[in-house]
């Protein structure tokens, strides 16, 4: 076995884990695991880049609840969450520094960039800027049964 082998070694070993997002760029994964309650990126290829870390290396840890969703940011290697448990959505740099949150109102149970409200009152789809600005409701009404849980974008249209 390869050392390039290790990171996915050490990710099947991981228990709790709920979601993933994979920096290709970078070639950087991070996962939540909600055993820890941690956030943890891994190095893919340290064949490529002598030196890094190969095993998970956990970010963002202590005040996490329920990661639901995790995106990267190709460009700035940004690292966005969805916290259902604490109702929020948040983002760091790649090492976990400057956690800022972005999105706290009207939040209940982010699921990557879809709003589920449980009660059903006001169910939506949002869209933000990555600072958290200009926030704009895309889809709203009866999406309750529907139960949306992803996204993509449409370049085409740039919508």
């Amino acid at each position: 076995m390869g050392g390039g082998q290790a990171p996915f070694i050490n990710l099947i070993k991981a228990t709790g884990l709920t979601t993933m997002a994979l920096d290709i760029r970078r070639t950087r994964l991070f996962y939540f695991s909600k055993e820890t309650k941690s956030i943890y990126r891994v190095s893919l290829h340290n064949h490529i880049k002598p030196g890094l870390r190969t095993y998970p290396l956990p970010i963002v840890s202590g005040w996490i609840d329920i990661v639901s969703a995790l995106a990267v940011d190709w460009a700035t290697g940004n690292l966005y969450w969805a916290d259902r448990g604490y109702h929020r959505i948040m983002v760091s740099d790649s090492l976990g520094n400057f956690a800022t949150v972005l999105h706290y109102t009207n939040i209940i149970h982010p699921q990557d960039l879809v709003i589920h409200n449980v009660d059903g009152s006001d169910p939506r789809v949002e869209r933000s800027d990555l600072d958290g600005y200009n926030r704009v409701v895309i889809l709203r009404g009866n999406i309750f049964y529907e139960r949306p849980l992803a996204l993509t974008i449409d370049y085409d249209r740039d919508v």
